[in-house]
């Protein structure tokens, strides 16, 4: 029997009691009615549409250890109103006055709540877990979620919504980030939350569009290229980088149109997440929304930082001693060094120079893969183009949030081979600047001095 079949079975049986019995003895000796499958409230909703107003009747939850749990029910013909039963904590039976405090605070932070089908609030239930639960039940850590209920907050402040009318930014950044770091669908979300799936979908939509207008705070280039630098020297003794690029194919839906720009060379339709990380393993910038048949190097050149590669100094290099560094997927210019071709190679000093250059640049790639671990559902993206672009701007900023937080990701790591880059044939071959030939040669001659050294 469901709960909304127990309220109307205990309604009936009240308003016939006050109908029919009122003033006897009989109904003054009605006062315990034992309340199972927490259906006091769908109770006292029927009740208050069939009484009168001298027939209000006023509800009062008995102590919390009293067994069972009772409820007394009096005729009062002065009260206006019913007082409705508080919403029972799952996660605790004290009833000291700390435990009412938090009752209180919950109650501030989740309005009314809403039961999923074994009649828990779980959201309210997620306060009652330890640090380590949480981490485990939410992939983020308590303060994670914290801080980035603070910002969304701060950035969303003067929005006209009616709070009355909508849920609260608590529940729907839980949903969204379960939905995000774990393989539940949105039928999963509907079963621990009690929200239909539709409602779920909106609700993880909006908030997504929240946690993107985060970007320009979360992800930035760096502010003081000296020190970035510094930090990129003492993981492989490389000097002057600012950052690490590479791209990340993600696997998604096959768009309505224009089906064979998306697939890529394996057979899968992909969309093509271009990405430079500091040394910290944080994202500084991010482009996202490429079809799977672009190249690295034409992925790069469509964005305005490829603008900026040769015309140095300019608001991405102040100086000609920074550069980023890449793989052999893009092509050496003088503000991004690759390593030397196969052919190129011909000393030790260049071997040295693609070791080096190499190592430090598998950050990046480190960190796609410690990002998909995290949100699983990066793996398989089943939306549109436009759905995959929100969401993947979205992980990268919570990516970047965790970090912000110390909150490193601890789990198993998820490779997937549909991920990684893929060497496009190179229709012609291009020429290197010379400029960028003889930055990249005085590089290797520095790195050799400071080994010898």
């Amino acid at each position: 029997m469901d709960l909304l079949s127990v309220g109307h079975k205990f309604g009936s049986m009240i308003f016939k009691l006050i109908g029919e019995e009122a003033g006897t003895e009989e109904f003054r000796q009605q006062s315990v009615i034992y309340s199972h499958y927490s259906a006091c409230n769908s109770f006292i909703n029927f009740a208050s549409t069939k009484l009168t107003p001298k027939h209000k009747i006023r509800v009062k939850r008995l102590h919390r250890n009293d067994s069972p749990q009772t409820v007394c029910i009096t005729q009062e013909p002065n009260i206006q109103r019913i007082v409705p039963l508080r919403a029972r904590n799952p996660c605790g039976e004290s009833s000291d006055l700390q435990t009412i405090s938090v009752n209180k605070s919950i109650t501030r932070k989740f309005g009314r709540p809403r039961r999923n089908a074994q009649g828990y609030n779980y959201a309210a239930q997620l306060c009652f877990m330890k640090d380590e639960c949480f981490a485990s039940c939410v992939g983020v850590s308590r303060s994670t979620f914290e801080d980035l209920m603070t910002r969304i907050s701060e950035v969303t402040r003067d929005t006209s919504a009616r709070r009355s009318q909508e849920i609260c930014l608590r529940i729907r950044l839980l949903m969204t980030i379960i939905y995000l770091t774990s393989k539940k669908v949105y039928k999963d979300l509907h079963n621990l939350f009690g929200y239909c799936e539709a409602n779920i979908c909106r609700l993880v939509c909006r908030t997504i569009n929240d946690i993107n207008l985060l970007s320009t705070n979360a992800i930035k280039w760096p502010i003081s290229p000296e020190s970035t630098a510094d930090e990129f020297y003492e993981v492989h003794q490389f000097p002057g980088v600012l950052g690490a690029i590479d791209a990340m194919h993600l696997v998604s839906r096959a768009p309505e149109k224009m089906h064979d720009e998306y697939r890529n060379s394996r057979g899968k339709y992909t969309i093509i997440l271009l990405a430079i990380c500091d040394a910290q393993k944080k994202f500084t910038y991010v482009s996202v929304g490429y079809p799977g048949t672009f190249t690295d190097q034409k992925c790069l050149e469509s964005t305005d930082l490829g603008s900026n590669l040769d015309n140095i100094p300019n608001d991405y290099f102040p100086l000609d001693k920074y550069h980023l560094i890449g793989s052999e997927n893009f092509q050496l210019r003088d503000g991004l060094m690759v390593p030397f071709k196969a052919h190129e190679v011909n000393n030790d000093q260049n071997l040295d120079f693609n070791e080096r250059l190499l190592k430090t640049q598998s950050i990046t790639p480190s960190t796609f893969v410690e990002m998909r671990s995290r949100f699983q559902t990066l793996n398989k993206l089943e939306m549109s183009i436009e759905r995959v672009v929100e969401f993947t701007t979205a992980c990268c900023i919570l990516h970047n949030v965790c970090l912000d937080n110390n909150d490193h990701w601890a789990g198993p790591l998820i490779t997937n081979e549909d991920a990684t880059s893929l060497n496009h044939p190179e229709p012609e071959i291009v020429a290197a600047p010379a400029s960028a030939l003889a930055k990249r040669a005085r590089l290797v001659d520095q790195m050799c001095q400071a080994l010898d050294s």
